[in-house]
């Protein structure tokens, strides 16, 4: 589990009839250097959680630091004064799953909302220059979800950003289509009275 603990264990050939104190600081040494490989693997296993931790929140738009303490208040020891306990791991472990499931939902939702921004810009024949407003969230469209890691590109602001404008989109669709409604039954009114008065 910690790298070369393994043959440090296999080294040691237990004589119960030899306790000679050169045999006990034989043990000794070596189970300082399984405590030293098992502190240095936990270490390196929160460091690791630690950046992975960051990279998620930088990308929903999180308090890193927050996050970090409601794991364990020492994480955000900046001489990495770390609690390094199977549990802090663990417990970090699962607050990574976790808002990785919130990014994959907030990726789905700001997908969906791109491709039908997309449909609305091309019903309406949007300008280029308003649609390059929202370049950075269309150009997504297809990405998976390690290449979505844009800082704030999943934040509640940037999803509800989109959201306001697809419904405005939405609404001047609406608007549109009553006004060639209205334009059409003029039409078709007028149409109808040249035909009555020709009878």
């Amino acid at each position: 589990m910690y790298g070369s603990s393994d043959h440090l264990l296999s080294a040691v050939v237990v004589d119960e009839t030899d306790l000679s104190s050169r045999k006990l600081q034989e043990f000794n040494q070596i189970l300082m250097s399984l405590h030293k490989e098992k502190v240095k693997w936990s270490l390196s296993q929160i460091q690791e959680h630690l950046n992975e931790l960051q990279s998620i929140c930088v990308v929903l738009g999180l308090d890193f630091q927050h996050a970090a303490t409601e794991v364990h208040a020492s994480l955000t020891d900046s001489e990495r004064r770390w609690n390094i306990t199977n549990h802090t791991i663990e417990r970090l472990s699962n607050t990574i799953q976790q808002l990785r499931e919130v990014k994959l939902q907030r990726m789905q939702k700001l997908q969906d909302l791109a491709t039908t921004m997309l449909l609305l810009w091309d019903l309406m024949d949007t300008p280029m220059e308003e649609q390059q407003l929202f370049q950075n969230v269309t150009c997504k469209i297809a990405a998976s979800e390690e290449e979505i890691n844009e800082p704030n590109i999943l934040s509640e602001d940037c999803i509800n950003h989109v959201a306001a404008e697809v419904a405005r989109l939405e609404e001047l669709k609406s608007s549109k289509m009553k006004e060639l409604f209205l334009k059409k039954k003029l039409e078709l009114g007028g149409y109808m009275q040249e035909n009555s008065s020709d009878s």
